[in-house]
This record gives structure tokens, sequence and C-alpha cells, in this order.
């Protein structure tokens, strides 16, 4: 699932790193062998020892 944007950096960035959670359990899409994977729309958001860094 791809995200779009938030309104600010910061909350992008909060949600990237809940994509980033997300994307650790590994869950498979009900009926399927499809992994569901979680992404913030405009690329990587960095991150520093799984905190997200602050602008």
């Amino acid at each position: 699932m791809r995200l779009e944007p938030l309104s600010e950096p910061r909350r992008s960035r909060a949600i990237a790193g809940l994509c980033e959670e997300l994307n650790a359990t590994g869950t498979i899409y009900p009926g399927t062998k499809l992994r569901l994977v979680y992404s913030v729309k405009g690329g990587q958001v960095p991150t520093v020892t799984g905190v997200p860094a602050q602008a």
C-alpha cells in the first residue's frame, strides 16, 4: 500500500515509521501468498536506530 505524503514532513515521517513496523510483521494478504508492503510516496524517509529523523 502506498500512502500519500501528509501535510507536514514530520507527519509523513511518523507514518513512514508506522509503515516500517507494519512491514516488519510480514503480514500476508488473506487467501493469497502476497505479503503486504506499506510505504509513503516520495521515497524512503531516513531513520536513525528506528527513530524518524528530525527536520
